[in-house]
Parts: C-alpha cells; structure tokens; sequence
C-alpha cells in the first residue's frame, strides 16, 4: 500500500502527532507513506519515522486578501496533484478541512481515493466563509470523511 498524507504542517498539535504516530503503524505494517506538508520541515515538532518520506510542498503563507488567497489555494491544489503524479499513491489522505478540500481538487479524474480526517468538531471551528462553502460542496466526492465523535458525524452528515 502506497498512502500519502497532506497536512498543512507537523509544527505541533493533536493532529500532527496522531498523524506522525499513525504514519509510523503504516510503516511498520510494510506500507510506504509519504507525508506531505506546506510548512518547512525546520519547524517541526515531531520527528517522522525513518522510512516515512517527507515532501515540502511550500505555500505555507496566508492572505487576507481573498484573491491572493484563492491563487495561493490553487497553486496548493497543483503542487498536491504533481507530488500525487509523482508518487502515484493508492490513497489520500487529507488531514484537517483545507488540506482536505485541496486533495479532493487535486485528486479530481485520477480515481485515487481520498480520505478527509476532521481533527475537531466541525461546527465548533469557525473556518472563513470560503471554506465552509467548500468544504459542504467537496465533501461528498471524498470516498470517506473520518471524525472523532458521534456528534461530529451527525453534523458531517447533515
């Protein structure tokens, strides 16, 4: 099994290092795993397993200015879909609404399934308004969406 993770950084958090500790299970079940982060690996705050590669994709910056921000998200979506060309991954996985929504897109007419991991309840983050929208749109083309309650599946679910 060949799985790529996209998450927006390993800088420190719940998600990182359940994602670290989980790419270190796939690894030792013989599976190759690449993560894929936006932020510089010199930041991070969890050391990856030796077999686990790590791809840098950059772009870690943010915009207020909706346009910058939107240019920024597609070229995010692009440099997903070129490191998703090179390594030829059996499944994505998405980790967090961003770097979900950008694998969904990136993945779009490759037939590489995708997985989206919410970390947190979905209704309790107040994401911008964009990504809201986004992310009620883009879910249903992923093959699955995790989360970490029941109540958090009620909410994914209406």
């Amino acid at each position: 099994m060949n799985v790529m993770i996209v998450i927006p950084s390993l800088e420190g958090g719940g998600a990182e290092r359940a994602f670290v500790n989980l790419s270190s299970h796939f690894r030792a079940k013989g599976w190759n795993v690449t993560i894929a982060t936006f932020g510089s690996s010199h930041l991070d705050a969890y050391q990856l397993d030796q077999g686990v590669q790590r791809i840098e994709l950059g772009l870690f910056i943010t915009s207020r200015n909706p346009v910058i921000g939107a240019l920024l998200s597609l070229c995010r979506v692009f440099r997903i879909r070129n490191a998703i060309k090179s390594l030829r991954p059996d499944i994505v996985v998405g980790v967090m609404p961003a770097a979900g929504i950008l694998s969904i897109l990136a993945t779009v007419s490759t037939k590489i399934p995708v997985i989206v991991a919410e970390r947190s309840h979905p209704g309790a983050i107040l994401l911008p308004m964009h990504w809201r929208v986004l992310r009620k749109l883009l879910y249903r083309y992923a093959n699955a969406v995790t989360v970490q309650t029941e109540a958090a599946a009620v909410w994914i679910r209406s």
